[in-house]
């Protein structure tokens, strides 16, 4: 950090449940899944967790949390997503979304959204391979882009886009974070987004691309 002129970003996956990093070193305490709090509508829970995640995260040195999940599962086949979501309701799942950005942020770690364009209709998983979602975008705009957007509006300073293809919507099959219509289109146009966009991870068998042979 003294020697970088631009402060780095230090991240860690802390979504709670059984996606938690920290816990492991008991920087931050076990929780249920966070199906588990959208079930039961505890706003005020979820962001009572965020500042807690916060507290641990920044205490360690870290300064950004690759969450939270903004993902509806739509799919009941789905087995990326499954409990680390907070509800199948957008609506509830918004709720959710907006107190862990604001918990998290509260406690001056950066809140990251993810996975845009939404996970949850997939029934492959991309960390071993291709996943495809068929879902169109009136179906998107309808159900997986309302937490997102709620998250985008409570101060979301950070989205991941998933490795998930798209081709109802982009007309191929690249990864989501490859797509002009999906980064720019969607998610900076439509939903207004200005932030920092990532990719998901660069390691995930979904992230391949056919490439040309080498002249």
């Amino acid at each position: 950090r003294s020697y970088a002129k631009i402060p780095p970003f230090l991240g860690v996956d802390e979504e709670g449940g059984y996606v938690s990093r920290l816990n492991k070193i008991n920087a931050v305490p076990w929780t249920d899944p966070m199906e588990v709090y959208g079930d039961a509508g505890d706003e005020q829970a979820v962001y009572d967790l965020g500042t807690t995640f916060a507290e641990g995260i920044a205490g360690l040195g870290f300064n950004l949390d690759f969450a939270p999940v903004a993902d509806v599962v739509t799919n009941p086949n789905n087995t990326e997503i499954g409990s680390r979501s907070f509800n199948d309701d957008p609506e509830i799942a918004a709720k959710m979304v907006v107190q862990m950005v604001k918990g998290l942020q509260d406690g001056n770690v950066i809140a990251c959204l993810k996975h845009f364009p939404g996970h949850g209709s997939t029934s492959a998983d991309s960390h071993y391979g291709k996943s495809v979602s068929e879902r169109t975008l009136e179906e998107l705009r309808a159900t997986e882009f309302i937490p997102f957007r709620a998250g985008i509006e409570a101060g979301a300073e950070l989205v991941m886009v998933s490795h998930m293809t798209l081709p109802q919507v982009t007309g191929n099959d690249e990864p989501c974070d490859f797509s002009y219509t999906v980064v720019t289109e969607l998610l900076r146009e439509e939903l207004g987004f200005e932030g920092l966009i990532i990719t998901d991870a660069t390691t995930m068998a979904g992230f391949t691309l056919p490439m040309s042979p080498r002249s």
